[in-house]
């Protein structure tokens, strides 16, 4: 922390207030030639998050409780859709996602819609596009509140 200026002193002197410029309009002016800029580089798990929440927002899935050897695990809570996104080149993914349909559901337009919300999400916010994509459907839950016709 700097001390406080003293009563008299100019408050650009550097120092008492960091690096002082003379021109406020030239700060920024200076853009270096983009081949000299650095990358970003978006880590596998946020394209996986995107995806599975691109997914998970569609109202075409819904999540289903998890379970271990047949039996619900309600420790675990409901999950939604669950991807695996590999980076292909630097701005291309394939995805492989399962998830579980609403029913009733027609499956090539709930697919579909999937696969556009998707392909939407990851080019909006990362610019990467999907190269492929298998879509695997887990489930159809019955509508709840529906029981079994015996």
């Amino acid at each position: 922390m700097t001390a406080p200026a003293s009563p008299g002193a100019d408050p650009g002197t550097p120092g008492d207030r960091g690096t002082h410029h003379p021109d406020p309009g030239d700060r920024g002016t200076h853009h270096p030639d983009p081949g000299d800029r650095g990358t970003t580089t978006i880590a596998p798990l946020v394209l996986r998050k995107v995806v599975e929440h691109a997914c998970d927002t569609t109202g075409a899935t819904v999540s289903v409780r998890r379970s271990f050897v047949g039996r619900d695990v309600d420790a675990l809570g409901a999950r939604g859709s669950v991807a695996v996104v590999t980076v292909l080149a630097a701005d291309a993914v394939a995805v492989r996602l399962e998830v579980a349909l609403r029913r009733p559901a027609e499956v090539r337009r709930a697919a579909s819609v999937v696969r556009r919300a998707v392909d939407d999400a990851l080019a909006r916010t990362t610019g990467h596009h999907v190269r492929t994509m298998d879509l695997v459907v887990t489930a159809l839950p019955a509508a709840s509140g529906a029981g079994r016709v015996a």
